[in-house]
Formats: structure tokens, sequence, C-alpha cells
């Protein structure tokens, strides 16, 4: 496994290499998805010649990846790490209005939109892939047939974003933080499918629409009933969570919160 500390703040992408150590992480990225389905020895060589401008960038927590408003020429396919998409109000409060992961692509908009809709933040040490949008013009050029996959698979991501915020902002605050632990939950899988690593209170709140004292207060009350259970062994906040009592206070609209 690559350790964060030993990549560089920028490196090429070398995404049709199979032996390159850093392709371990591009496995839920649409463009590895594009490259594995070619077995043609020349298309290969085409696709690395076209794909060579892809860099990737780490990114600091707190670091901004790109501004609303902004004209952009890049999309980003995320490899580690998650980054925030934020919405600013005009006294400096924000909202976060979605979350990336590994696999899933920000800056989407600019398919058909010159311009950034979001401001995008790392929230911790994260890694992106920069996309150039020529790259992806090219392919759609050339290749028509090759990119309908990849751009079937960002439009339902931009969709699902389009959907994202509105799950997070009906209901009492309880049951708005117990649908989101029971969605950041789905990040796992196996064992650790009824874990969850919270994010820091103000995050949670952004995203929420809540203040971090209300947040703070569910969470303690839930650990006290013990629906929530720290694991320490697994890293800092993350907890053990008892799914059947959070998707019921999901569901209850009229919970205290």
């Amino acid at each position: 496994m690559i350790e964060m500390s030993k990549i560089s703040k920028r490196e090429q992408a070398r995404c049709t290499e199979e032996n390159w150590p850093g392709r371990e992480r591009c496995v839920a990225c649409p463009i590895y998805k594009l490259v594995t389905s070619q077995t043609d020895p020349k298309m290969l060589a085409w696709l690395a010649q076209v794909l060579d401008p892809i860099e990737i960038h780490r990114f600091e927590p707190g670091e901004m990846v790109c501004r609303v408003g902004e004209k952009g020429r890049y999309l980003f396919s995320v490899r580690a790490g998650i980054f925030k998409a934020v919405r600013y109000g005009q006294g400096g409060e924000y909202r976060i209005v979605h979350l990336f992961r590994n696999g899933e692509s920000f800056g989407l908009e600019l398919l058909t939109n010159p311009h950034f809709d979001h401001s995008v933040v790392a929230i911790e040490s994260a890694e992106a892939c920069q996309i150039p949008l020529s790259v992806i013009r090219t392919v759609e050029e050339k290749v028509p047939d090759l990119c309908t996959p990849l751009m079937e698979e960002w439009h339902d991501q931009l969709r699902q974003a389009e959907t994202w915020i509105v799950q997070f902002s009906t209901g009492t605050v309880r049951s708005r933080l117990a649908r989101l632990i029971i969605y950041l939950s789905l990040w796992n899988s196996g064992e650790k499918i009824n874990t969850v690593r919270l994010l820091p209170g103000r995050e949670l709140a952004a995203i929420l629409g809540a203040t971090p004292e209300s947040i703070s207060r569910v969470i303690a009350r839930w650990k006290r009933q013990k629906f929530l259970q720290r694991l320490p062994e697994m890293g800092a906040e993350t907890y053990r969570f008892d799914r059947t009592q959070l998707k019921q206070a999901a569901e209850d609209s009229s919970a205290s919160s």
C-alpha cells in the first residue's frame, strides 16, 4: 500500500501501465475501467498517449481544489481521502452539498458548463487525478462508443449529487444525523458494514444544516444509549453502531432533536 507521505505533491498518472504501483488506487475510477476494458494493443497504445496529461495531485486538509464560478479546464477523480463540495453564504457560513470519495469525480458540470458550480475542499489528506477536459473531448471525438460508458457513469454521479442534499435536509437533527451515519457506513463492506468513521462535528453540522452543538448532543445521547460505541483500535472517531436503532431514528421525523 502506498503511504501518502511518499507521494509527491504532483506526479504523472500511468493509467495504462499494469505494473505501476499506484494502480491499486485506480480500481474504482471510471478511466481505469475504460482502460481495462480494452484488449487491442493498438487501442491501449493510443490511450496511453491520450491519457498521458493526467496527473495525480495530493491535497492537504482544508486545501481548496477549485472555486465556485471559476472557469475550469480539469475534472478530478478521487483516489484517496474525502473531498467536500461547499456552498458559501454571504455571512461566511457554508453548507456541504456533497462528499466525494475514492472512485467518485467532481467538476463534472464542466462537461456542459464552463464554470465550477461549487467550491471543492479536501477534508483530510487526499489525492485526486486531475483530468484535462481536452483528454475527455479527444476520446469522445475519436472513439465515441468507448466514451459512452464513461459518460453514463459520470452523469449518474451528477444525478446522485443533485438528490444528495435532499435526504439530509428534512426532518429533525436526530433523524438527519441517523441517515448520514447510515450513508457513511455504506462506504464500508463485509465485517465493517456496521461501523462508521465520523467526520468532525463542524463538517457533520455543515452537511445537515445544524449547529455543532446540536450534533454533539445527539451523539452524546446515542453513546449513553449504546447506539454508538467507539472502536479506538480502528482509529479516531470510528464507531460500531446499532443499525436497527438508527434506522428507526432516520425514519422518525417526529423524534426530538
